[in-house]
Order: C-alpha cells, then structure tokens, then sequence
C-alpha cells in the first residue's frame, strides 16, 4: 500500500491533489479560502531519490540541517 505508485492511485482514485480535496461547502461554512484541487498538482513527488536537492529551496534544506543537527543526526541530507 505504501509503494508510490500505489499512493499515487490513491490521489488519483479520490481526487486528492495536493492533499486536499475540493470541498466548496466546507470552505464556505467556515470562510476558508479554495483548497488547491489543481491536476497539475500532486501531493507526492516524483519518489526519486534526492528529489530535495532540486525542488526545496535552499533556505529549507538549511533549516532542516540544522533541526536535524540539533537533534544529533547531522549528515542525513547529503
């Protein structure tokens, strides 16, 4: 079940695009603006490995380095 193309079934299956389902209603009874429901869009990637190097800005990747620095497992992002 976890296997990407699986997941990505799924997200095509329920019309889950960017981990959101359209729902007009909800959003209008709680005054939340559009979910993004958008066929362009995935939730998952392409499941390539070091597909962050190239899709996270850098700002990020700087972030995450040190969180995971601070919590003692520096390295995991080269």
């Amino acid at each position: 079940m976890s296997r990407l193309d699986r997941i990505r079934e799924m997200e095509d299956r329920h019309g889950e695009r960017h981990g959101h389902r359209a729902n007009a209603a909800h959003n209008q009874q709680f005054g939340l603006p559009g979910w993004r429901d958008e066929a362009t869009v995935r939730f998952t990637r392409s499941g390539k490995s070091g597909q962050w190097r190239w899709e996270l800005r850098p700002q990020t990747v700087d972030r995450a380095r040190a969180i995971l620095d601070a919590e003692g497992l520096s390295g995991l992002l080269n």
